[in-house]
């Protein structure tokens, strides 16, 4: 649940001093004995830098978020990520991007017991 931890204080940041703010998601691959707790083979890695939407600001697409009861179901990987990288939770950094190439996509990453859902709202693709 780290990317979604991330990306939610990371937005609250943006919002409250109206600064980008850089959110950077890192997986190493891990050793015995921590490999067996969490299968991750292949380090991954991804780079956001979210901003409030000040005016003039370039920006490849906006977005919503929202917490949901947790009845809404996280989203599963899309079939194009490794089905070996569910393990991981930049991953689901690299699944959120998949919505620059949708119109009015939604991910829904777990978050305690709730559910993050990050939705495209600017109604175009990049």
């Amino acid at each position: 649940e780290s990317f979604a931890s991330g990306l939610l204080c990371a937005v609250t940041d943006a919002v409250a001093t109206r600064q980008p703010v850089l959110l950077v998601v890192y997986d190493p691959a891990m050793t015995s004995p921590l490999n067996e707790l969490l299968t991750v083979n292949e380090p991954i890695a991804c780079a956001w830098i979210l901003s409030a939407g000040e005016p003039g600001a370039q920006a490849l697409a906006s977005f919503s978020m929202e917490l949901k009861a947790q009845a809404a179901l996280p989203s599963a990987l899309p079939s194009w990520l490794p089905q070996a990288w569910s393990a991981h939770s930049s991953a689901r950094a690299l699944a959120a991007l998949g919505l620059l190439e949708t119109a009015d996509g939604e991910c829904r990453f777990s978050l305690g017991s709730q559910v993050l859902a990050l939705r495209r709202t600017d109604g175009t693709s990049a």
